[in-house]
C-alpha cells in the first residue's frame, strides 16, 4: 500500500503592497506533534524546489472574502502537495 506525505505552501495576498502573514511550506504529519512549518520568500522556487524533492501539485485553491457592497475580495493562495512516503 502506497503511504503519502502532505504539505501545503500558503501565500497571503499583499494588501498595499505588504503581505498580511508569512510565506510558509506546512508539512503535516499523522498528528499536530509532527506537523512542521518554514517560511519561504517566493512561492515559485518554493514549487521548484519541492518538484526536485518528489513533491507533486495536486491542487491550488484561492481563498476570497466577501466584503461590504458585494465585493469579493481574494485573501490567499494555497498549494496542496503529495510525494511518496520513504520508507520508516
Amino acid at each position: 500500500m502506497n503511504r503519502w506525505e502532505y504539505c501545503q505552501i500558503v501565500q497571503p495576498l499583499a494588501i498595499e503592497g505588504k503581505l498580511v502573514a508569512p510565506l510558509e511550506i506546512i508539512y503535516f504529519g499523522p498528528s499536530k506533534d509532527r506537523e512542521r512549518r518554514e517560511d519561504i520568500e517566493d512561492v515559485g522556487i518554493a514549487l521548484a524546489r519541492l518538484g526536485e524533492d518528489g513533491w507533486e501539485l495536486v491542487s491550488h485553491t484561492q481563498t476570497f472574502t466577501l466584503l461590504e457592497r458585494n465585493i469579493v475580495l481574494p485573501v490567499a493562495n494555497e498549494y496542496h502537495l503529495k510525494r511518496q512516503a520513504k520508507a520508516a
